[in-house]
């Protein structure tokens, strides 16, 4: 009886997402990417070569969460070819083309019916779920084909309603269809056992190999430093318009003498409002794909495309990471990598590495202006401090790498892996 009533609420989903395709971009977007998926899936699977091993990501932020697996298993494992499959068209849409993957898709709507033909068409080795996403009819149509499944970076709250009555037993029908579930912390670990998953242990947030990665493989930008021309940098990534609002007020308040320079790279482009700025002030302001046009009285960056954040970020001493006015906090690890001191909005209470850095003192949560205000202005006023700060963030992310090695680990002790 559950089953069909969660079967009837992805069907209802469906058509909610139809509806508002007609006026909304990223709706209309779901819908365009789902159509023909089983020829064009076919297309592309049904080819010569090895078997298939297939990744599974929400969107982009989960990609980036699993993307040292994926690397690894696309640079050192030839004896399989690597699917990434997103539900977002978000994550979808900027990792399409990604190099090291052979094929990326979108996955199909959750019905049984094309739960079976997703599986059928694709026949991959084994599975690999990234930190939340439970599509229930897929997870039994893989146990009915024994399908080896894992899921990696989980981090389930007892508090979600997919854990409370009436779809609880469905979703721990769920979480068992997994041969093994890697929790980023002891609290998942105990939850999930005490939903009776025999085979569950904490490996870490994979995000720490990712961000430490990106570190490793850093490569300047020079248009940026000509930009800054060795001035110092506030990086707010990630905005949302509340963000940018308090920031740019607070930040025009800083005295002329520690006022740094300031890049901002929204979570959504939206080129008409960053033109609207630019025009309001043309002398103070300019956005990234002008930067060859930049002048001493430039004083705010733009960015205006994906995949530069976590490369700016190593310019500077101090980052604003947006979200936590509005979507929800996005990923702190980006700025800490690169000893950043952290300044964050008022809701990162769901985020285990915020609440962290704020008890140790890296990261400042501010609720308004003047809050914003104060925090820019004691960390640019006191150089010691930001070293301080800076060896604390680098060091929070240090200590932490190494869960791919340990889900890797385990994939080689199953077999999975050669």
């Amino acid at each position: 009886m559950m089953r069909w009533l969660y079967t009837i609420g992805i069907r209802l989903y469906g058509f909610a997402v139809w509806f508002a395709a007609h006026y909304n971009r990223k709706a209309a977007d779901w819908m365009a990417g789902r159509q023909h998926w089983k020829t064009t899936l076919a297309s592309e699977v049904n080819t010569p070569g090895p078997p298939w091993v297939w990744v599974h990501c929400a969107s982009l932020g989960e990609f980036e969460q699993g993307r040292n697996l994926i690397d690894h298993l696309y640079d050192h494992h030839p004896e399989f070819r690597v699917l990434v499959t997103f539900f977002s068209p978000s994550g979808y849409q900027i990792r399409s083309k990604y190099a090291k993957a052979h094929h990326v898709a979108y996955l199909p709507l959750d019905t049984p019916a094309n739960a079976r033909a997703f599986l059928n068409l694709v026949s991959p080795a084994f599975g690999i779920f990234i930190k939340y996403e439970l599509w229930l009819n897929l997870l039994r149509e893989a146990a009915r084909l024994s399908l080896p499944l894992i899921l990696v970076a989980a981090r389930p709250h007892p508090d979600k309603p997919a854990l409370r009555w009436p779809l609880r037993s469905l979703f721990v029908e769920g979480y068992r269809s997994f041969q093994h579930i890697f929790t980023q912390d002891e609290e998942s670990r105990l939850l999930l056992e005490s939903l009776g998953h025999p085979s569950v242990s904490v490996s870490a947030d994979t995000r720490f190999d990712r961000v430490a990665a990106n570190r490793r493989q850093w490569q300047a930008l020079p248009e940026i430093e000509r930009f800054l021309g060795g001035r110092s940098c506030l990086v707010a990534g990630s905005t949302w318009p509340k963000d940018e609002e308090l920031l740019l007020a607070a930040w025009a308040k800083l005295p002329d003498h520690v006022r740094p320079r300031l890049i901002i790279a929204p979570h959504e482009i939206h080129p008409e409002r960053m033109e609207a700025r630019i025009a309001a002030f043309p002398q103070r302001e300019l956005c990234y794909g002008e930067i060859s046009q930049a002048q001493e009285t430039h004083e705010i960056l733009w960015i205006d495309r994906i995949g530069l954040l976590s490369r700016l970020y190593a310019y500077g001493k101090v980052a604003y990471v947006g979200g936590a006015f509005d979507k929800g906090l996005h990923n702190i690890l980006e700025a800490a990598v690169f000893g950043c001191s952290l300044i964050i909005g008022p809701a990162y209470q769901r985020f285990p590495e915020a609440i962290d850095l704020v008890s140790e003192g890296a990261c400042t949560s501010v609720k308004n202006e003047a809050e914003f205000l104060l925090a820019l202005e004691t960390r640019l006023l006191n150089f010691e401090l930001l070293e301080n700060h800076s060896r604390i963030t680098e060091a929070y992310v240090a200590q932490r790498e190494g869960a791919t090695k340990k889900i890797l680990t385990w994939m080689m002790q199953q077999n999975w892996l050669s």
